[in-house]
């Protein structure tokens, strides 16, 4: 999105809709009126049905069932650890020596500043749902260690999105220093009752380049830890077809009994292609086991996005700026019924700059809604491209109507609306549009600062609207 400014959610949009399934009959699954724009996911081949009426030998099969109808989305950002096995490995820790120095060969050539990378994100929970490998001499992954081959049972399927909570993770460049990267990562949940996105937060940070967390390992060192022999966790090459496309990949699973995680990479650009846990619940009351949890992430997309400013300069303003002070309104209106509850309260958000690079800044904001509560304080890093500034040159390149940016998954579309006056000096209006968002970003034209912003969300029915106290 163009901005990732704070923003409070009540409790129901931090939770994605589900769709429910009826333990009873047929699926029962609830056929959307229409549909959002959404890449298809694709199991890879040979993996089970979500009847749980595959023919492996040996492998227990079962049908599934969602347990609960409304499950919290997971959130697979920067913070998000790999397996401590897959994680030592590519840090080069002390059982892989020969790692330590390819950590420094930065991110995979394909990275530019501008790059986007998005996955389709999901979880459940599952009663009696497993995954199991199998041995099987035609099975398409095999163990270069050994010469054997497996395939792979998803008694849950692998496609369950629909299930329970899901959305889109999108992984913004927005800058590249040496052997690092700036990347900027938000989350977007779909809420398939009401056919409508809502924003779910995200961060962004300066991390090395060569590995990143749920995103990419650089080939060169997929390649070297491809190679090594690991107690915990199999290695395994293979095919792997994804939304039309057959990836030469790499797929790192766990070896322990009652615990499984598997992370598949390709191997001409490390990125990240898909990502399956499962882990079963505690034994409840009456030794009956707990549901089982379980994640799915796959790639829908990478493009290059070419919005202006991307490879700009910060303003001379914000080199000697730690703060920004915005002040305004939040407003609640009862999406269910308008007429039951309209609220207005005074709001505040305080923006603290850290220093950053050439074309970004990392911040810190704290948004405080009277009567409402503790304030709310989200990170992340602002860049020349939106959130709290633009490039200068770029800003008063734009004209009004040009589309600045389009994501074919969402259907997000960022354009300047118009270019107006204010106080003598023009103004930049800039949209971002998406089913269930509607934002307004007022840029100055000749600082090149966000002056205010208005951000409407369909799911909450909040309205927030703020402007900036002291312009640069």
């Amino acid at each position: 999105m163009l901005s990732r400014l704070p923003r409070l959610r009540n409790a129901a949009s931090l939770l994605l809709l589900a769709v429910l399934i009826s333990a009873c009959g047929d699926s029962g699954t609830a056929t959307p009126a229409r549909t959002l724009p959404r890449a298809t996911t694709t199991a890879p081949a040979n993996s089970n049905d979500t009847t749980g009426t595959g023919d492996a030998a040996g492998v227990t099969t079962s049908t599934t069932e969602i347990a609960l109808a409304v499950t919290p989305i997971p959130v697979p950002d920067l913070t998000s650890p790999l397996p401590p096995v897959l994680q030592e490995a590519t840090m080069g820790g002390a059982s892989q020596p020969a790692l330590a120095a390819v950590a420094t060969l930065g991110a995979p050539d394909w990275v530019k500043v501008g790059s986007r990378v998005t996955y389709y994100i999901a979880s459940a929970s599952v009663a009696n749902a497993s995954y199991a490998w199998v041995e099987d001499p035609n099975g398409p992954w095999e163990d270069p260690a050994t010469g054997k081959h497996y395939r792979r049972t998803d008694e849950s399927g692998e496609g369950m999105g629909d299930g329970a909570g899901d959305g889109y993770s999108q992984y913004d460049i927005l800058g590249i220093e040496g052997s690092n990267v700036v990347v900027s990562n938000s989350i977007i949940s779909i809420d398939h009752l009401d056919q409508q996105y809502i924003p779910a937060g995200g961060m962004g940070a300066k991390v090395a380049g060569a590995s990143i967390d749920n995103l990419w390992i650089h080939p060169t060192q997929l390649a070297q830890i491809a190679a090594a022999q690991y107690d915990d966790m199999m290695v395994l090459r293979g095919d792997y077809p994804l939304n039309g496309k057959t990836y030469d990949a790499i797929m790192f699973a766990s070896k322990k009994p009652g615990v499984y995680w598997s992370l598949t990479y390709d191997t001409v650009t490390g990125l990240l292609i898909s990502s399956n846990t499962n882990t079963q619940g505690a034994t409840t009351v009456g030794g009956v086991p707990g549901n089982s949890q379980l994640s799915l992430v796959q790639l829908v997309g990478v493009r290059q996005r070419n919005i202006p400013g991307l490879n700009g300069t910060n303003p001379s303003w914000v080199a000697n700026t730690t703060k920004l002070n915005y002040t305004g309104l939040y407003n609640f209106t009862n999406p269910m019924d308008p007429s039951s509850a309209n609220y207005t309260f005074p709001a505040t958000s305080n923006v603290t700059l850290s220093k950053g690079g050439r074309n970004w800044e990392s911040y810190s904001a704290q948004t405080t809604i009277q009567m409402m509560g503790s304030p709310v304080t989200a990170s992340g890093v602002t860049g020349t491209a939106g959130t709290y500034w633009f490039d200068v040159s770029a800003l008063k390149a734009m004209r009004a109507r040009q589309v600045l940016d389009s994501e074919p998954i969402t259907g997000e579309t960022v354009k300047v609306q118009s270019i107006t006056t204010q106080q003598g000096r023009k103004v930049v209006n800039i949209s971002d549009q998406m089913a269930g968002f509607d934002g307004l970003y007022s840029y100055d034209q000749t600082s090149g600062a966000l002056i205010s912003y208005q951000i409407k969300i369909a799911s909450s029915g909040a309205t927030y609207q703020f402007q900036l106290q002291q312009r640069p």
